[in-house]
């Protein structure tokens, strides 16, 4: 749901991807006023430097009190998380104290419970967080197949099973994707990322072998506020690539970046682009 636009400052955390983008020139276009917050070490957002953007600093991931000082100093009232962020060891990090006060919070060190964590510290020193979907919700995909309605018949047996296996990784924090082909899981998400799972997994399925799924979903006590799954051109492109059958993703809780152009190579590839409810399929 896209909620209405306050005349508040936001403050935009902005990570790698075409993400920040987007939210910064739907800020411009509604004349919100904004402040961008990029991090050193880490992917810059995709045409960051053509975006004009004039209030704007840079931080180290762990300096989450120097942070929360100039978005006060800018008068930063709303916050949003776009972009993907590299997962750094704890070692490099360089927490400044309050970073340090967060962390002793947390009793085991997974992604979400940093996340929560993070969310809990900037809520109570006054700012509300949004999710990139209440500020553009034509970014999401609802439930629903945008390409290769055959297959989904057809694959529907992997797509089950699939849900299934995202969903348990999903509520262990191992990650939020899997790969399955003729009902055998062929690998999981973790760290490495989405992109990375669909090369590894290519690889597996034996020399010329083709086909198989990317199953993506939101992990049941996933802030989506915070951080939520995302797919786009480069992920469609990459199926295509290695010779996927598709991607099937959790409706409603799914960014969907360069959707037009997605669908436009996923059809030209014959593939599967849909979201699912997963209620459905319990």
């Amino acid at each position: 749901m896209q909620i209405n636009l306050t005349d508040k400052k936001i403050g935009i955390l902005a990570g790698g991807g075409d993400l920040p983008a987007k939210i910064i020139d739907k800020c411009k276009q509604d004349g919100k006023e904004f402040f961008v917050i990029t991090f050193k070490d880490q992917d810059r957002p995709t045409n960051y430097d053509s975006l004009a953007v004039n209030e704007t600093a840079e931080f180290g991931l762990g300096a989450v009190g120097a942070v929360i000082k100039k978005l006060k100093q800018e008068n930063v009232e709303e916050l949003v998380l776009a972009g993907y962020i590299k997962k750094p060891s704890l070692f490099n990090l360089n927490l400044d104290l309050t970073g340090v006060k967060i962390l002793a919070k947390v009793a085991v060190h997974h992604d979400d419970k940093l996340l929560r964590a993070i969310a809990d510290e900037m809520e109570t020193k006054g700012f509300t967080l949004l999710g990139a979907h209440n500020l553009c919700d034509d970014l999401l995909i609802g439930n629903e197949i945008l390409s290769g309605k055959k297959l989904a018949t057809t694959k529907s047996d992997d797509i089950v099973l699939g849900i299934k296996m995202a969903h348990e990784i999903g509520k262990l924090d191992i990650g939020q994707a899997v790969i399955v082909k003729d009902k055998v899981i062929l690998g999981v998400e973790a760290v490495e990322g989405t992109d990375a799972l669909i090369e590894r997994c290519a690889a597996l399925r034996g020399k010329d072998a083709k086909g198989g799924l990317l199953i993506k979903m939101s992990k049941p006590q996933q802030n989506l506020n915070l951080d939520m799954p995302s797919i786009g051109i480069k992920t469609i492109k990459k199926l295509a690539e290695h010779g996927y059958d598709g991607v099937v993703v959790s409706a409603n809780s799914t960014i969907f970046l360069d959707k037009d152009e997605s669908i436009k190579v996923a059809e030209k590839h014959n593939l599967l682009v849909a979201g699912v409810d997963v209620n459905d399929c319990e």
